[in-house]
């Protein structure tokens, strides 16, 4: 049998916490905007303790995964809307990444 939920306005979700990391991605998303920016340039981000670049890439990929998560949570947005890609018209190779224009510091609840 299926079972079916009611769900109200009356729900409050939990609180959502950024960790001091993940407040100074905000911030550089924030910064550059949908000008976007090289996935690579995140690296500075994650490079302590002499990683490699695979140890780099895994830090990175793992992060933006967990604020994905969170940002879709907050915003109700869907989580594969949250980071939007665009390639560049002189090297197609090259995708530049940046937030969901929909995301706006001051309306989505995050405090940096």
């Amino acid at each position: 049998f299926p079972v079916t939920i009611n769900v109200t306005e009356d729900i409050v979700l939990a609180a959502i916490h950024f960790s001091d990391q993940e407040k100074e991605l905000l911030r550089f998303f924030f910064e550059v905007g949908e000008a976007g920016f090289e996935t690579n340039d995140l690296h500075r981000f994650f490079d302590y303790g002499d990683p490699n670049f695979d140890t780099l890439k895994k830090r990175r990929d793992l992060k933006l995964r967990e604020m994905r998560k969170k940002l879709a949570q907050m915003t109700g947005i869907s989580a594969a809307a949250i980071f939007l890609e665009k390639r560049l018209d002189s090297d197609r190779r090259v995708k530049k990444l940046y937030l969901n224009p929909e995301i706006k510091q001051e309306n989505a609840g995050i405090s940096l």
